[in-house]
């Protein structure tokens, strides 16, 4: 579940619902400020929104950082305020942009 006050996606267990980890924590975490809108891709990786930092971060279902995508602005690639991230049957990733009344999808 995603904590945006706390700046962290917090991980419990499908099985029991015990907490398992955390991502992110800190006020000006490079990695997940403001993290929210949660999804799975096809490859089993996590992918959260940060409308803090206007991107999208992609982690491990172990809570490692792999990469993330998305700057501020308005051109194409550039995301401003995402609200909702999303995943395709083809694997592209969807994000719904609430500054910039859009939808992107990004391969």
């Amino acid at each position: 579940m995603s904590d945006r006050h706390a700046h962290l996606v917090k991980v419990f267990s499908c099985s029991d619902g015990s907490f398992l980890y955390e991502v992110g924590g800190g006020a000006v975490d490079v990695e997940s400020n403001e993290p929210a809108g949660l999804t799975i891709d096809k490859a089993g990786h996590l992918l959260a929104y940060s409308g803090g930092n206007h991107s999208v971060r992609v982690f491990t279902l172990g809570g490692k950082s792999i990469t993330m995508f998305g700057e501020y602005g308005n051109k194409l690639g550039q995301v401003n305020r995402p609200c909702s991230v999303s995943v395709l049957n083809s694997g592209r990733i969807v994000v719904d942009e609430f500054a910039n009344h859009r939808l992107q999808i990004f391969k």
